[in-house]
């Protein structure tokens, strides 16, 4: 067994040409680590310099692997051939420690101790009759031999030993220098050819500057290498980012806590902007802290976010201006309503958001709403239903719910839209009172054609009997009273004609303003004390083709309509205007058609009339008035002769607030553009 490593052989014992041997191999030693040759060059070095300057003996280098299997790596003497290769055999994992630690091991005539006997069986001494080795480790672990021997019985000196002891430590700092020098170079290497290959833009910078810009982030920035190194990185960075990264630099230079990864634009050489993804961490490089710096460009991904957002903005801006309620329920609540939802419900958006969807129904609908709810949640396909809307103010809204489920961020949700019924159910009792007062208007159109016959025959015959009949004669007044109420019942016959528009009509172009102005002496006297009566015509109003005397029939049953609704006075007005009526105002109104129109308005300050009246006072025989006062035939004709000028009537009502009829007569020059007030409701 060796000596303790703290033995050595003193300076003052040393010949001259010992210490010169010495001297030289380890001069041999520093060469080869200032020269950063490779560990096996370093080994070769060191096992010939051994053997040249101690010509007495023979060197060797056997490396040893975790596994405890030893081999030859280099080996020098004057014995012809190599050290013989080592046994099949390897050191036990037990003896590998005790070797380690030792500092010499003799094998041979004076070897003793566990590890000399393990050497000897793994190691053949061949020629060599006495071994010196000396263990080299990594830390405290074998990887090596480095060894001298003696062709016969030989005892080695404290000098042998000394120079052997210095030349293994010599040898273990060189290969572990030269291992960490291969390690950083294999690590540059690699880290070159990642950067060169990556399609990351991938820079290292310390203070003083940029010190590695890899291919990628010299295609990206439009500049060559040598553009680059001229150009500072602050006229690379977009300068809205240039504060941003200047601020991240120096936090990440100096360790104070900046962001792993952030976000910034690069501007090219041609002026385009290049959005990065950028993730940074600081390192030490040549003893200086390096920040290396990794980015994807992430501008397509960026563009489509914008696009996206740009999109959403889009879809927002569309749900906000449909007239349907959109809204999205998950677990029976809302998580969105739009603005139509929030108008039907007579509530705001932001109140809507987080009730349960059912709880703007009326009562009796609630139940089947939530029943109905949970079976679209649960998958089930459902048609859709109507509902009845309550707001807040207890207005009733009649709906058309449309329900489907839908993905929202991975959960389920359901997609609801509420349209609004109540133009609908209005488009259907119009077309209904159309259909009814179609129907009665052919009812009367037959009773008055038979009535009219058989007028037609009491007269008649009432002026033949009149014809012979004395003036004296008692008989013939009669006969005269009998042709005034047949002619009563003809003009009741007429009227009949007129709803049912059978009466055969001569039109002529004239304007509403001449109707009017010749109605005024007549309807003045007509209106009492009691009545003001108010005209305001346009002057530029276009011309119509109608029945003149017809339509101031009309003027006259409407003024005396509005004279009989106000028995305490009030103001009756009339006025005349051009309007266009648009494709989407016709649909309102079953008679009505899209063009220009000229309008007359009867407006008075009675007392109005319920919707219910309202509903019906075109229906012949129909009457507000008492018994005795009328036939109910005034509003019928009015209807009926308007129609039949191929025009449309309105009417706006309420109780106490007065009545507004509004005629309306095709203007006969229809090419003509018409500027005025929209069609009222």
């Amino acid at each position: 067994m060796g000596t303790d490593r703290h033995q050595a052989g003193s300076g003052s014992d040393t010949r001259p040409d010992e210490l010169q041997a010495r001297l030289a191999v380890y001069s041999d030693i520093l060469r080869a680590i200032r020269n950063q040759e490779p560990p096996a060059r370093i080994i070769e070095s060191v096992v010939a310099s051994l053997h040249t300057h101690f010509s007495h003996v023979r060197s060797a280098y056997f490396a040893v692997i975790a596994t405890g299997q030893v081999q030859v790596i280099h080996s020098a003497g004057a014995s012809p051939g190599p050290w013989p290769t080592a046994r099949p055999t390897a050191l036990s994992a037990a003896a590998m420690p005790a070797i380690a630690d030792a500092d010499l091991i003799e094998t041979g005539p004076t070897g003793a101790g566990v590890a000399s006997a393990e050497l000897v069986s793994v190691l053949p001494p061949g020629d060599a009759a006495s071994v010196l080795h000396a263990p080299i480790r990594h830390a405290t672990t074998l990887v090596g031999l480095l060894s001298i021997g003696a062709t016969g019985p030989h005892v080695w000196s404290a000098r042998e030993r000394t120079m052997l002891r210095e030349a293994g430590d010599f040898l273990g700092v060189a290969l572990r220098g030269a291992e960490a020098t291969i390690r950083l170079e294999e690590s540059e290497r690699l880290f070159r050819r990642l950067a060169e290959s990556s399609p990351a833009v991938i820079a290292l910078h310390q203070k003083e500057g940029a010190v590695y810009l890899n291919p990628q982030f010299v295609r990206l920035s439009g500049y060559t290498a040598d553009e680059l190194q001229r150009t500072s990185l602050w006229d690379v960075i977009h300068p809205d980012d240039v504060e941003m990264i200047r601020q991240y630099r120096w936090q990440w230079l100096d360790r104070k806590g900046a962001p792993s990864s952030s976000e910034a634009r690069i501007v090219t050489k041609s002026g385009e902007v290049h959005w990065l993804d950028v993730r940074a961490s600081t390192f030490e490089l040549s003893g200086k802290p390096t920040i290396l710096m990794a980015g994807l460009d992430i501008t397509e991904r960026k563009l489509w976010e914008q696009e996206l957002r740009a999109g959403e903005g889009r879809l927002r801006t569309l749900m906000e201006h449909l007239t349907d309620g959109v809204s999205l329920i998950v677990d029976e609540r809302w998580v969105y309503v739009n603005s139509g939802l929030a108008r039907l419900a007579g509530s705001t958006t932001e109140a809507l958001v987080g009730q349960n969807p059912v709880e703007i129904l009326s009562t009796q609908d609630r139940p089947h709403g939530t029943a109905r709810l949970r079976s679209v949640a649960a998958g089930q396909t459902v048609p859709p239903v109507e509902y009845e809307l309550s707001r807040p103010d207890g207005t009733k809204v009649p709906v058309l719910a449309s329900m489907q489920r839908v993905e929202l961020d991975g959960r389920p949700a359901i997609l609801s839209v509420l349209r609004d019924l109540s133009d609908q159910r209005q488009l259907e009792e119009q077309l209904r009172q159309a259909q009814r007062l179609e129907s009665v208007g052919q009812l009367a159109g037959g009773v008055a054609h038979n009535f009219n016959n058989a007028l037609a025959a009491i007269i008649g015959y009432s002026e033949l009997v009149a014809r012979q009949l004395d003036a004296g004669d008692p008989a013939l007044a009669d006969v005269k009273k009998v042709l005034v109420v047949a002619e009563q019942a003809a003009s009741l016959t007429r009227q009949l004609l007129t709803f049912s528009r059978k009466e055969r009509i001569t039109p002529t172009v004239f304007s509403l303003n001449e109707a009017i102005e010749a109605s005024n002496a007549l309807l003045e006297p007509l209106m009492g004390d009691h009545v003001q009566f108010r005209v305001e015509l346009d002057p530029a109003l276009r011309n119509v083709r109608a029945d003149r005397s017809q339509l101031e029939q009309v003027i006259m049953n409407l003024a005396l309509n509005a004279r009989d609704a106000m028995p305490d006075g009030g103001t009756l007005t009339l006025a005349t205007a051009d309007v266009r009526v648009t494709e989407a105002q016709a649909r309102l109104h079953p008679d009505a058609v899209q063009g220009a129109y000229s309008r007359l308005s009867a407006t008075d300050t009675g007392t109005g009339m319920a919707r219910d009246t309202v509903a019906r006072i075109f229906e012949p025989f129909f009457t507000t008035k008492e018994p005795g006062q009328g036939v109910g035939l005034g509003l019928s004709t009015v209807h009926g002769a308007v129609k039949q000028s191929g025009g449309f009537l309105t009417v706006e009502s309420e109780l106490g607030s007065g009545t507004t009829f509004r005629l309306y007569l095709p203007i006969h020059d229809d090419n003509a553009e018409v500027a005025g007030p929209p069609l009222a409701p």
